[in-house]
């Protein structure tokens, strides 16, 4: 049998739309993923679901088949959508950027990145994929959830398990997830969002925050208890080493709509941004008054880019020491926008 047609993509017929898949469950014994891609107005009655997620490696090495023709996608991607489908009869939809903006269209892809906030504030929930899970993350996960269920921690946490429990918790709470700029416009400006973690049972967003900072405290008790020391070198969370390993998850919270941190804490946040052009188009809906006026623009210089939104950013800080805050971060963007 020849191997099908690469799928290539048809310019969308109006700015007010965007692209949807069908997710078709897995037959028996059947690896391949299928998927139909299909056109829909942005504020169309259709109930969809979004997913956020990060995406790892960009080079698309895996197919999916879309609309009976073969399409790459990310491994990561690939792992997502195996997650997300069902083993029965029932089909999912979905907005997955990777999929449903044409990446090589860089007017495209500018467009809907303009509508990318409206797209997350209408899913009716938006999935959160961390990927695959070590054994102690699934151990942190399980515990979690048993909290949810009224279990109280000092109950079932082994003491034996705590060097195991600590782990987990840094690895769970250190996913490259947490550190992007795009996943917190993403849960912030959604309904409702589901947690999914390897093959568990996926968790509400608000749940699985709330538990995992208890079971944090809790084990740092336990860990004063027992005497046992902590990691010298957890200092500060913008740089990644987090004095709370649960930090970072903070700045992800269903329905806060509006970051509630400074404004200089979101550019030293992001310490693994793609490209400068996303560190200010994924600001845009959680700044409305001053990132959400920079128009999207791939093919602009960043250089314009940053001139322009410096004239907003400078007019609206009428506190001189936010003002010092924002420039004393500076220094971290050099190397990143060499060149440009």
């Amino acid at each position: 049998m020849d191997p099908p047609r690469q799928f290539q993509y048809q310019a969308l017929s109006s700015a007010r739309s965007t692209r949807l898949i069908t997710l078709f469950p897995a037959l028996q014994n059947e690896s391949d993923i299928h998927i139909e891609l299909w056109e829909s107005s942005i504020v169309s009655k259709v109930e969809y679901e979004a997913l956020s997620y990060t995406w790892g490696d960009q080079v698309p090495t895996r197919d999916v088949i879309c609309n009976g023709m073969a399409l790459k996608i990310t491994q990561n991607v690939d792992q997502a959508l195996r997650r997300l489908r069902g083993n029965e009869c029932q089909q999912r939809t979905l907005w997955i950027d990777a999929l449903c903006i044409n990446q090589q269209d860089e007017t495209e892809k500018a467009a809907q990145v303009s509508v990318m906030g409206l797209v997350y504030s209408r899913a009716k929930q938006v999935n959160v994929w961390l990927g695959h899970a070590t054994a102690a993350m699934e151990k942190v996960l399980e515990l979690t959830r048993l909290m949810g269920e009224g279990k109280s921690a000092l109950d079932i946490v082994n003491v034996q398990h705590i060097p195991e429990l600590v782990d987990g918790l840094e690895q769970l709470s250190s996913a490259p997830y947490w550190t992007r700029l795009w996943t917190i416009q993403e849960v912030s400006l959604s309904k409702s969002c589901l947690v999914y973690l390897g093959n568990a049972e996926p968790l509400e967003m608000w749940s699985f925050q709330l538990y995992l900072r208890d079971l944090e405290s809790h084990l740092d008790a336990e860990r004063e208890r027992l005497g046992l020391e902590k990691d010298p070198e957890a200092l500060d969370p913008m740089d990644r080493r987090r004095e709370s390993p649960t930090t970072a998850l903070s700045l992800h919270f269903p329905g806060s709509a509006v970051f509630p941190g400074p404004l200089y804490a979101v550019f030293a946040y992001d310490q693994e941004g793609q490209r400068p052009h996303d560190m200010v188009f994924a600001c845009r809906d959680i700044f409305p008054d001053s990132f959400g006026k920079i128009v999207v623009d791939y093919q602009r210089p960043m250089s314009d880019i940053l001139s322009e939104l410096s004239v907003w950013l400078i007019s609206s800080m009428s506190d001189l020491g936010k003002f010092l805050n924002l420039i004393s971060i500076c220094p971290q963007f050099p190397g990143r926008l060499r060149g440009l």
